[in-house]
């Protein structure tokens, strides 16, 4: 909350973000406790690599959005029987669909070049569960 005095809704937000990641750290810090240890190496190479990965997410859904925001600007005509705050939204919609598909792709991919174990186990389960 103090950050938000400074910097607005940026400020929340990273508020938001430092609690959560000192957050983290406690709650890995009581596990390594309870269970004797963790694997420090393979946490550490794990935390690389999914930052790296978050990282092209990131990127790729930053420009995705901002091509389709040049690509489909809020005037972009629909036809003449759509409301025009209908209109406004689908094309906000399909930006920001856009840029979520586009960071989903770079992730999967980032992650299957990176060999992160954990993301292969995450999808394999997701897939698992929407076939049952």
């Amino acid at each position: 909350i103090t950050l938000m005095h400074y910097m607005g809704y940026l400020g929340l937000a990273l508020g938001t973000a430092i609690a959560a990641n000192i957050n983290a750290v406690a709650l890995l810090v009581i596990l390594s406790k309870r269970i004797g240890g963790i694997d420090g190496a393979r946490v550490l190479r794990a935390l690389v690599k999914i930052s790296i990965a978050s990282l092209g997410m990131g990127t790729a859904a930053y420009f995705a959005e901002g091509w389709l925001h040049g690509a489909l600007p809020a005037s972009f005509a629909l036809p003449g029987w759509v409301p025009h705050g209908f209109a406004i939204l689908s094309v906000r919609a399909v930006r920001v669909g856009g840029g979520i598909g586009a960071g989903l792709v770079v992730l999967m991919l980032a992650a299957r070049a990176l060999k992160i174990e954990e993301f292969t186990s995450a999808l394999s389960r997701v897939i698992n569960r929407l076939k049952a």
